[in-house]
């Protein structure tokens, strides 16, 4: 989009319903203070919390399989001798 700095202030504005007048900075000031209150709502930050212990149970709970050496022998033999695997 090929626009101004305050035409794109009063689009964000809008989209946030945050009335326009002809300060845009006042504009701006309630739209960061309104994303600083949902940033520190206890509510919120529960929620991302939970998230962040769910994606660490997970991570804990995935493994990686690892051939023993019998299996790689037994690859070995399929392949070829000359296959060298480690």
């Amino acid at each position: 989009m090929d626009m101004t700095l305050e035409d794109y202030v009063r689009m964000c504005c809008a989209i946030l319903d945050i009335p326009v007048y002809d300060n845009p900075v006042e504009s701006l000031h309630v739209m960061f203070t309104l994303y600083s209150a949902f940033k520190n709502n206890p509510h919120f930050l529960a929620l991302q919390q939970k998230q962040l212990e769910d994606v660490g149970s997970a991570a804990a709970r995935a493994t990686t399989i690892v051939p023993d050496a019998t299996e790689l022998d037994g690859l070995k033999q399929d392949v070829g001798a000359d296959a060298d695997f480690k």
